[in-house]
């Protein structure tokens, strides 16, 4: 089974096939990213309510609501755009207002921060 790839474990890379290699996988993994699905949700309305008023609800009781003009738009949690809402072409839609700046998520701080 390995066989066919002795060759590559056995005798060191030259810097130059490194580099090859290291810019094929940046490159493949870019584009895994990209096309990767993701789940955007943008939150319209938080109701303030207890399990008291929640236990005597019944269909047809009506919860009031206030929209914001503004709705922030998150994948897995973090901000990514404030938009508007409406319709477009007969479809509830997002406009994109504002686009949120990154921030520093890392979720693999240096070593440094691990050991003191």
């Amino acid at each position: 089974m390995i066989e066919p790839v002795r060759d590559l474990l056995t005798r060191p890379l030259q810097q130059s096939q490194l580099a090859a290699v290291d810019a094929r996988w940046s490159q493949l993994l870019t584009h895994q990213v990209r096309g990767a699905d993701v789940r955007l949700s943008a939150e319209f309305a938080i109701v303030d309510t207890n399990v008291r008023q929640l236990l005597t609800m019944q269909v047809g009781d009506m919860l009031p609501i206030e929209l914001p003009e503004v709705v922030t738009a998150r994948v897995d949690g973090v901000p990514l755009m404030q938009c508007a809402y409406g319709s477009h072409r007969g479809r509830h839609a997002l406009r994109i207002l504002q686009l949120t700046p990154p921030q520093d998520t890392d979720p693999f701080p240096p070593e440094s921060a691990h050991h003191e």
